[in-house]
């Protein structure tokens, strides 16, 4: 009897784990994300376009205590045109942090976009909540109905 509860607990963890999805966020004026728990809730993030409606992005900011980080010009300049609307906040604490820090992902959908479904023509900034660098930054392209390719923005603007 214990050996069979051990497993359908072990079972029941394994598929939390396999489930695991990243939680939905917002941003507050200010630039807090009010879902992040202590200590990452001082966490700051600030997506500024250059004006009302779709438009450029003009500056991005992500800044835990201690660490400020402010997206380069090029870097801003290879992502299209969107706006607050088409931008979503994710973000993740509680997975294996040995595997991967706690982060907040931005994903920006090109006004363009034809369903603002995850991947579908979209940007991804990922954030780490321990030190405010950028994990990742990638673009996503429709390629016909079904197939998505992945391209990595350049960070660095070389």
């Amino acid at each position: 009897m214990k050996r069979g509860l051990t497993l359908t607990i072990l079972g029941a963890l394994a598929v939390d784990a396999a489930a695991h999805q990243d939680r939905r966020l917002t941003l507050s004026p200010d630039g807090a994300i009010p879902e992040l728990p202590a200590p990452c809730d001082a966490a700051r993030l600030h997506v500024d376009f250059s004006g009302p409606g779709v438009s450029a992005l003009a500056a991005v900011s992500f800044s835990v205590p201690g660490h400020a980080l402010r997206l380069p010009p090029c870097l801003l300049a290879q992502i299209p045109q969107a706006s607050t609307a088409t931008t979503e906040l994710t973000g993740s604490w509680y997975h294996d942090l040995d595997q991967m820090p706690p982060y907040v992902q931005v994903r920006i959908h090109p006004a363009r976009a034809k369903d603002n479904r995850a991947g579908d023509d979209s940007v991804d900034l990922l954030f780490s909540l321990r030190d405010a660098t950028l994990m990742s930054a990638t673009r996503y392209a429709l390629i016909g109905d079904d197939t998505i390719q992945a391209h990595p923005l350049d960070a660095t603007c070389r």
